[in-house]
């Protein structure tokens, strides 16, 4: 049936709840775009949800919120009866987790500088970005606000209050140990084997959403002030690559 179209590669015997439950919290320009890809295929289409992002970032500015509106909607697609996969650029809190221990709560984390350039440069292909950039050099950029999220962006989707605090920090550690499964970008073999040997699920992972802008410009100088900007994300990034540093081999 059409319906059913993304879950062709599904083996016969699995029944609507013999697949895991997955939530999957897509922190932008960390090869998620790739997961889903690979991971939608083995779902039922009428049992993933997913986050629209431009609707939800429309509907928080018509209700003067931010990021943390996302969490409302992530409450309600996991709490709907036939939800199995459920994915995308949400914000999740501890007492969501609490409340939904029928999902397994997964993400992948990218090294954050690299992270931080591969976002600047997608900016340069979104049109509400395009604008502001326009006639500003990275250094420049680098003055600003958005900079700054740039740099603490894992602790914000994981609902730390103020994630330039040791206590947001901390908050954000907490409620990643509490995922069934992290990754790393740059060990995206021990993430799928990890994946394969908790699910049953081998995901073949493509190369999607590549960057089409050019690399900017970056002086040692430069990469220094992007490298103290992401010192939040550092914090929790290597949080992650002791505990997949710890994950036994396949």
């Amino acid at each position: 049936m059409p319906d059913d179209a993304e879950g062709a590669h599904l083996p016969q015997h699995h029944g609507s709840r013999d697949r895991p439950r997955i939530c999957f919290i897509h922190m932008p320009k960390c090869a998620g775009t790739s997961i889903i890809n690979a991971l939608r295929h083995h779902y039922p289409r009428r049992n993933i949800r997913r986050l629209q992002t431009a609707p939800a970032r429309a509907a928080a500015a018509t209700l003067n919120q931010g990021l943390d509106f996302r969490s409302n909607i992530l409450a309600y697609h996991l709490s709907e009866p036939d939800a199995e996969l459920v994915f995308g650029h949400y914000q999740v809190t501890p007492e969501i987790v609490a409340a939904h221990p029928e999902f397994d709560f997964v993400t992948i984390l990218r090294e954050p500088v690299s992270r931080f350039i591969s976002n600047y440069r997608y900016s340069w292909t979104r049109p509400e970005w395009r604008d502001m950039l326009s006639g500003r050099d990275i250094e420049a950029f680098l003055d600003g606000d958005e900079a700054k999220s740039f740099g603490y962006n894992y602790l914000r989707f994981l609902g730390a209050k103020h994630p330039q605090t040791a206590d947001g920090i901390k908050q954000a550690v907490a409620l990643l140990s509490r995922f069934a499964l992290v990754g790393q970008v740059e060990r995206m073999d021990v993430f799928l084997n990890a994946f394969e040997r908790r699910y049953g699920i081998r995901l073949n992972i493509g190369f999607d959403n590549r960057t089409p802008a050019p690399q900017p410009q970056l002086t040692p100088h430069t990469l220094e002030r992007i490298r103290a900007l992401c010192a939040p994300n550092h914090a929790l990034y290597s949080y992650i690559s002791s505990r997949v540093a710890r994950t036994p081999a396949p």
